[in-house]
This record gives C-alpha cells, structure tokens and sequence, in this order.
C-alpha cells in the first residue's frame, strides 16, 4: 500500500502470483500488483517521481472478479498526487475468470477508480518500447507488444473519465534511465 511521497525507487524483480482456488466470501477479491506500489489507498494524494520498474508484474489470481497489474501502480482507489518522471520498463501480465472486463493490466497502471493525472509535459512518463501487455482469460489472451501504434491505449488497464497520461516511448533502457 502507499500513502505519501515515493521517491527514486527501483524494482528489479519479477513479481507476481498465482492462486486458483475459490475467492474470499462474498466475490470481492481483487488482487493489486504494481512494480512499484501494489495498491494506492489514502485519502492523502501521493507523490511519486523518479520512479522504475523494470520487472514483470504478474497476477494469476484465476477465480477472482477481476486483478489490477501495472508498471507502477496496480490499482489506485483515491485520486492521485504528483506522479511524474518515472520508467516502465517490464511487461504486464495478468489472468482472470472469463469476464475479460475484470482482467486489467496497464502499462502504467491497471486500475484507477477516481480521475488521476500521471507525467507532465515537462516529466512525463517513459514507457520502454517492446513490453508487452498481456490479457489472459478463460475465453482466451492476447498480448500485445508496446509500440508508437498503441502505447496510448495501454496506459490504463481500466479506463476511468477524467484520468489523463503524458507518457513518451524510449528505445532503450539506457535511454530511460538517463532521462530520470
């Protein structure tokens, strides 16, 4: 969970599960992962920059309503702060039940619940060319490979009214980083 300011932090590692079995009582489970903050939650706006995840983010949690995968955030239920200059760099891969509505992953973030702002024109978000976002459900997945065609349509998992993204390709992580 993250609440205030997060600032030059990098992630490395793969992360991910996978859990088959039936969800909690009542349907609610939602499983969040982000490679750098799994589930944004405070009433306080948050302020990350400097920002890179360079590790794929997984979420096979097969039976759940619906997963939330992103690059930075995997699910953002209050409204974001500051979000700016920060590298996505891994891929994204989650799977769910056979809603394909329900399975959401983002380049940036899977889910965001109230309007939020990510990158400015001046420090937008960088997004490496050539991840993958992939979708996988009982009906089937697709993926898709991040490229000047579509990168713009990929930046949320779940689109919400009001968000906007100032997000920029780079061709190489070398290119990303020395943008930090």
């Amino acid at each position: 969970m993250c609440y205030a300011t997060i600032s030059y932090c990098f992630n490395y590692a793969n992360i991910g599960f996978s859990y088959a079995t039936k969800e909690p009582a009542g349907g609610k489970g939602s499983p969040r992962m982000g490679g750098i903050c799994g589930y944004l939650t405070t009433a306080q706006p948050l302020t990350m920059d400097n920002c890179a995840n360079f590790g794929s983010v997984y979420n096979g949690f097969v039976n759940s309503t619906r997963t939330n995968v992103g690059n930075l955030i995997g699910y953002g239920q209050a409204s974001t702060g500051i979000i700016k200059n920060c590298l996505c760099a891994g891929d994204c891969l989650t799977e769910g039940p056979a809603r394909a509505d329900g399975v959401r992953a983002g380049i940036i973030v899977g889910c965001q619940a109230k309007s939020a702002t990510y990158g400015t024109e001046t420090e937008p978000i960088y997004i490496l060319k050539g991840i993958k976002v992939t979708y996988a459900y009982t009906a089937g997945a697709v993926t898709t490979v991040i490229d000047e065609d579509n990168y713009e349509s990929k930046l949320e998992g779940q689109p919400t009214d009001g968000n906007v993204f100032h997000a920029a390709l780079v061709s190489t992580v070398e290119e990303g980083m020395a943008k930090l």
